[in-house]
């Protein structure tokens, strides 16, 4: 098959609620809740969805689009620039590759689409493929939605819809994620506030109750969390809804270095102390992150380069394309290998990133040497380590996405030469590797700058320090390992 050419493609796009704002093109998570109902492309051969599985000719206004595509649809183990076009201007642009067979693994290719204002209400998206020669490989098109600012039964709408809420600085500009710790920097640094729009007439000129609480994909039905919860944060906090359904940004609570990791914004219309979606026409309730995360709390670039260790050290291999997987470091041979990274994402949070999976090194005499150290870059060069699978190779890709699927890496058999007698069977065969996301590109290590995977001892994602790394055992001094089934 060539990729020069535009093939017939079954290709999923599905509506992602469960990735974090973007690096490449937008930011701010809006509602995106499941009562939006999924989205049909013009294309009948491209289709979107959302979590709810219903089919509609729209999509709304701060929900993330992500795409995967069956097996046997494109060129095996070929990396595509996956491009979003709004009115003649790309406004996203990610990297996906597909697999041996052909197929692209779920994969985020934009967030929070129109927060960022390149897209409004009316305006058609063409979602399309480009394979390295830069010819279209496959496209589809889909139109954007946005309620009105004040809902009025009968009037701008059949049903009252839940209010459209983000996490924002003070100025109302969406925010995904705030810095703590450190002094300077241009990172978005607290009070968190939060911004919004659609409520319902029943609220204007009135006042609704806002929480802040630790991430969770399903508030409905709910007791929101007060205070004594293990996942409360903040709130009730009582805001104003102007008379046009808007809000005034308003702060919620100032984050510090205890509160690094992920958070959504829940606001209870009726001040009922419930998350509800079962209500009749006059109100619905809203949340920033229902299904996927409100926002971040994220280590400051000056906090981190006041570290005693330069060296971003961080858990990284992962077993689900979603965020209710887990940090896994051991995988049996076939099995998919994913990046997640979130939360934290730390050093100036969202960065784009060059991904490689390399064989394992140590990382006293190869990562953290002085002597490998190559003056061209700057750094300790990586490139000519060998990688296992022809499926691993390196991506270009923002941090912040959902994981990234590197998929199945297959062991290499052991072949004996003509005239020898084959090697004894080997009951299970580890094979080790490291993670590393190289944020110039320049593939090299630079310690201070690009993120390392070395370790397998620590069950999470958070940052570990070179002298926690090196109090783990020896054997959870790796990336991850492959076992052999």
């Amino acid at each position: 098959m060539n990729n020069r050419h535009l093939v017939s493609l079954s290709l999923s796009l599905l509506l992602a609620f469960l990735a974090l704002g973007g690096c490449a093109a937008s930011v701010g998570d809006g509602a995106g809740d499941d009562w939006y109902g999924s989205s049909s492309a013009t294309s009948t051969e491209l289709a979107l969805e959302s979590s709810s599985g219903k089919v509609e000719h729209t999509f709304l206004r701060g929900e993330s689009l992500a795409i995967e595509a069956p097996i046997g649809n494109l060129v095996p183990s070929t990396v595509y620039l996956a491009e979003v076009v709004s009115r003649g201007m790309v406004i996203s642009a990610t990297e996906v590759f597909t697999n041996l067979t052909g197929g692209v693994p779920f994969s985020t290719v934009m967030h929070d689409v129109g927060e960022e204002g390149a897209v409004i209400a009316g305006d058609t998206l063409e979602i399309r493929l480009i394979d390295d020669g830069g010819d279209l490989a496959a496209a589809t098109t889909v139109d954007m939605f946005a309620p009105p600012a004040l809902q009025i039964p009968g009037i701008n709408i059949q049903e009252i819809r839940p209010p459209h809420i983000f996490a924002s600085d003070a100025s109302g500009a969406p925010q995904n994620a705030f810095a703590v710790g450190g002094e300077g920097g241009d990172e978005v640094r607290g009070p968190v506030h939060v911004s919004g729009d659609g409520f319902p007439a029943v609220a204007a000129g009135s006042y609704v109750d806002f929480y802040v609480a630790v991430d969770s994909d399903d508030w409905i039905g709910r007791d929101l969390p007060t205070s004594g919860d293990a996942d409360h944060i903040v709130g009730p906090v009582e805001v104003a809804v102007q008379d046009d359904g808007t809000l005034v940004p308003t702060a919620l609570f100032t984050p510090d270095l205890g509160h690094v990791g992920i958070y959504d914004i829940l606001v209870d219309v009726n001040q009922d102390g419930i998350f509800d979606r079962n209500l009749a026409a006059s109100s619905k309730d809203g949340a920033d992150g229902l299904g996927r995360v409100g926002f971040t709390i994220q280590y400051s670039e000056a906090w981190m380069r006041a570290r005693t260790s330069r060296h971003v050290l961080a858990n990284m291999a992962f077993d689900s394309h979603g965020r209710t997987g887990t940090w896994a470091n051991d995988y049996m041979e076939g099995e998919s290998v994913f990046l997640y990274l979130n939360p934290p994402v730390m050093h100036q949070y969202h960065f784009a990133a060059t991904k490689h999976i390399v064989t394992h090194q140590d990382f006293d005499t190869f990562w953290n040497d002085p002597a490998m150290i190559d003056e061209s870059c700057g750094g300790v060069p990586f490139e000519m380590l060998s990688q296992r699978s022809l499926e691993v190779r390196t991506q270009r890709g923002c941090t912040n996405t959902s994981p990234t699927c590197f998929g199945t890496i297959d062991l290499p058999e052991d072949v004996p030469a003509p005239g020898e007698e084959p090697p004894p069977v080997v009951e299970e065969e580890l094979a080790t590797f490291d993670v590393v996301f190289d944020r110039d590109g320049d593939g090299c290590y630079d310690i201070g700058e690009d993120l390392l995977d070395v370790m397998s001892g620590n069950a999470g994602g958070g940052l570990v320090s070179a002298d926690e790394f090196r109090a783990l055992p020896q054997e959870d001094r790796v990336g991850f390992r492959i076992h052999r089934r």
